[in-house]
């Protein structure tokens, strides 16, 4: 089956669908918004695809059950502009991944979607508390 990618290019939105790995060595630079979902994307293969597109301010990595805290990590100290996340469903996340944001990107993000389900997934109190702290911009906080 495949996977529904939505970019946005100079504020217009294209939708693709894949059947296989997202295409990274498209370059878009100019890209503000990227949607890869339900793809078991690897850190390395995240952290290329973001890499590539500086100006990402909208990013949407949920149902990705193969990227960690470390890719979160990588991902968040190279869009030094993002304003959304949404990472939920990502299963391999922990208490880790929710320092990462807040610390990583807690004076930029506007918007986070969190629904992370493990053993070691954070508690929503946890979250409320290290996002209320550190991310001095947040208007909306979606945690389920």
């Amino acid at each position: 089956q495949g996977s529904r990618v939505l970019v946005s290019k100079q504020g217009t939105l294209i939708e693709r669908v894949t059947s296989g790995s997202f295409v990274h060595d498209t370059k878009l630079p100019q890209l503000t918004a990227l949607r890869i979902t339900g793809m078991p994307e690897s850190d390395a293969l995240l952290t290329q695809t973001v890499t590539m597109r500086p100006a990402l301010l909208h990013l949407d990595i949920s149902h990705n059950t193969a990227v960690t805290d470390q890719g979160i990590f990588d991902i968040l100290y190279t869009l030094h502009h993002l304003r959304s996340l949404n990472i939920q469903h990502c299963k391999a996340l922990t208490n880790l991944a929710v320092a990462h944001v807040a610390q990583g990107r807690g004076n930029t993000l506007t918007t986070i979607y969190m629904d992370i389900k493990n053993p070691d997934a954070p508690t929503t109190e946890l979250v409320i508390a290290e996002f209320g702290q550190k991310c001095i911009k947040l208007q909306y906080l979606n945690v389920n």
